[in-house]
Parts: C-alpha cells; sequence; structure tokens
C-alpha cells in the first residue's frame, strides 16, 4: 500500500484516483499533524 502526504496528493488529486482505481491497491493520505485516511476504489469498499 503506497502512502503520500496531502501536499503531494493536492498537485495531482486526478491522477491519484487513477491510479489507485487501475492498480485496484488502496493509498493512505497523511496530512501535517500525523493524520491518516485510505483512498480506495468505491468497487472495493462497496464490496465491505
Amino acid at each position: 500500500m503506497d502512502a503520500i502526504t496531502t501536499k503531494q496528493a493536492e498537485q495531482d488529486l486526478d491522477g491519484l484516483i487513477e491510479r489507485v482505481i487501475a492498480d485496484v491497491q488502496p493509498t493512505i493520505l497523511c496530512n501535517d499533524k500525523g493524520d491518516r485516511v485510505v483512498v480506495m476504489p468505491l468497487d472495493e469498499f462497496n464490496a465491505w
């Protein structure tokens, strides 16, 4: 699972979304405070 900062995601959000969907691989987003979230394909999320 890849991890990127929110600043990196801001620079290419469309590219991030395309990579997450194409790779069917969740990505961790980290902010400056150390908070983390996961971006994943909607189909994978709905399968839960």
